[in-house]
């Protein structure tokens, strides 16, 4: 299932899906929404994966949270996992975008989100 992540307040007006998923970055609400995995024209042109189209809701949560600054200790009792979990998942997520550090993942996620 491809997911995108849409401010809930704007929820309504933009996506008649319903949400499978909500998280708080920095203060602001935002609800995860299943969409069809179709690719974006700049993930065409770069050969990026859309982080929609490759991430599951989990791993996008999870991606979320460490770009909205936490570390996997204060993730994994948000999300009552446990650290090595959250560390699986970031794992994961990292060989899915084809990044290495938490810095990359957060720039690849971040400019994704907020282009929608």
């Amino acid at each position: 299932m491809a997911c995108r992540v849409v401010r809930s307040t704007l929820l309504q007006h933009v996506t008649p899906e319903r949400p499978v998923g909500a998280l708080t970055v920095n203060g602001h609400d935002y609800a995860i929404v299943a969409r069809a995995s179709d690719r974006s024209d700049d993930d065409r042109r770069t050969g990026a994966p859309d982080v929609f189209a490759v991430l599951t809701p989990r791993e996008l949560e999870i991606a979320m949270l460490v770009a909205g600054g936490q570390v996997n200790k204060c993730i994994a009792a948000r999300l009552g996992i446990s650290i090595w979990t959250v560390a699986s998942h970031l794992n994961r997520v990292f060989c899915k975008l084809g990044v290495r550090t938490r810095a990359e993942m957060t720039a690849r996620v971040v400019s994704r989100v907020t282009s929608r």
